[in-house]
């Protein structure tokens, strides 16, 4: 089951532990991010994670809403 939640105003984080944080501009717009996940993740689940995690973010205001 794949699992988002926003842990901060800036970051959200997957339930396997992987987090995508917002450096600078909005999680609608977003100019800069920083992602910590596994070197070892494939490049397409790889990508298709920052996109959920991206699309979990912009849809969501912190109030720490779960997506699953």
């Amino acid at each position: 089951m794949i699992c988002w939640e926003m842990q901060a105003d800036k970051t959200v984080r997957h339930s396997q532990g992987y987090t995508i944080t917002l450096n600078r501009g909005t999680w609608s717009e977003p100019y800069d991010i920083s992602v910590d996940f596994p070197r070892e993740l494939e490049g397409k689940h790889f990508a298709k994670l920052v996109r959920e995690g991206m699309a979990f973010a912009g849809q969501r205001a912190f109030d720490g809403a779960v997506l699953r």
